[in-house]
């Protein structure tokens, strides 16, 4: 097992030169596919509506829905 959060993996791509787009889709829907889960990892009708907030300079997580409600 691992250590690293999706928030930090998603923060370290985009230290790599990744845009946050690219880098979003490959911490969420890229990895919802591999896992076979069609309805996670994407922002659609019928998908579960599981996302973050982050903050737009730092990149780290300010909220979190889960089924589209505020944890």
């Amino acid at each position: 097992g691992s250590t690293l959060t999706m928030d930090q993996a998603l923060r370290n791509l985009v230290s790599l030169g990744l845009s946050l787009a690219d880098a979003s889709r490959r911490t969420s829907t890229h990895a919802a596919n591999y896992l076979g889960l069609p309805d996670r990892g994407r922002l659609q009708p019928g998908a579960w509506a599981d996302l973050v907030q982050l903050h737009p300079q730092t990149l780290q997580v300010q909220r979190v829905f889960v089924e589209g409600e505020v944890l």
